[in-house]
């Protein structure tokens, strides 16, 4: 733990008064955290989390390794497994995050998961989104950042590239190594493949509709 994060008599008091409330800090010494941080009950907090500034985490969450959180609010009910960064975000309940992925500067509904590898600045998105593993915001063009926003019931294939800003609809996805360029409409499949010809790759970004009938239909067997 790094000496600047206070003694370890401030970790262990603030670990005490946490642990009245039902909070779980499995080892005081190795973990830091701020006095106005705020944390419910159940709770469970391993060694390694960081948590900074106006952090507040709701009842039932798991902080799991070395884990960051500054200026984070996350619902009840979460699971943060590190290593993971977490700076500026809203998170609603149940969500899931990291590990190996940092987010910043982002706002996220129930039930969203982003796994092994992510990298999102400036998102938004509903309930029941799932990133998946190396997806990334691209949220920077030199001069500007710009957003991600991300509908309800979103299903996105590992690897995908947003490059903002960008609007998918409600029950939209992206297939495995995707980049987004455009908008995606609602219940659309983003697809972006490289078609060989004769000369040179041509890449070609397409979407299509019905997408998700066919993916319950696969899961239900």
């Amino acid at each position: 733990m790094n000496p600047s994060l206070g003694s370890a008599e401030e970790r262990k008091r603030i670990a005490r008064n946490l642990a009245v409330r039902g909070v779980i800090i499995i080892d005081p010494s190795n973990t830091y955290i701020e006095e106005q941080v705020s944390i419910g009950p159940g709770t469970v907090i391993e060694p390694g989390a960081v948590l900074l500034g106006g952090t507040s985490v709701g009842e039932d969450c798991k902080i799991l390794g070395q884990v960051r959180m500054k200026n984070v609010r996350a619902g009840k009910g979460g699971v943060f497994a590190g290593p993971l960064v977490l700076e500026d975000c809203v998170f609603g309940d149940d969500a899931t995050v990291g590990p190996f992925a940092q987010m910043k500067r982002s706002r996220v509904g129930n039930h969203f998961t982003a796994q092994h590898l992510c990298y999102l600045g400036d998102l938004e998105a509903g309930h029941s989104v799932n990133i998946g593993a190396g997806s990334t915001t691209a949220n920077w063009n030199g001069e500007q950042k710009s957003k991600t926003k991300i509908g309800n019931n979103c299903f996105i294939g590992v690897n995908t590239i947003f490059v903002a800003p960008l609007v998918l609809g409600d029950e939209s996805g992206t297939a495995a190594g995707t980049v987004v360029t455009r908008d995606v409409p609602q219940s659309h499949l983003a697809i972006r493949r490289v078609r060989k010809q004769t000369n040179v790759p041509k890449a070609v970004l397409k979407t299509k509709t019905g997408w998700r009938i066919g993916k319950q239909a696969r899961l239900k067997k």
